[in-house]
């Protein structure tokens, strides 16, 4: 089972709300959502990070919410956002 240990809300700016959470997974290190933008930043936990587009408010809570967020993030976000490399982990 995957838990968020910590969740931290913070302003950046009058009305951007970003919520982040650490996580005690397999698959994923950290999440960053961005309510205005319905964006969701996902750092694995092998170093890659990515941005996926469109992830309503809902599907965050669900996500937040599952038994695994791994096996969500598989089900309902991958291959189904738009998605943005942020960068890329390289091994030396």
């Amino acid at each position: 089972m995957e838990v968020a240990p910590t969740s931290e809300k913070s302003s950046k700016e009058a009305d951007v709300m970003l919520e982040t959470h650490k996580w005690e997974s397999s698959m994923i290190r950290l999440t960053s959502y961005n309510y205005e933008a319905e964006a969701l930043l996902v750092e694995f936990v092998n170093g890659n990070e990515y941005s996926y587009e469109d992830v309503k408010p809902a599907e965050y809570e669900e996500f937040i919410k599952a038994e695994s967020q791994g096996k969500y993030f598989l089900a309902n976000i991958r291959n189904k956002k738009i998605t943005h490399k942020i960068n890329e982990h390289k091994e030396n």
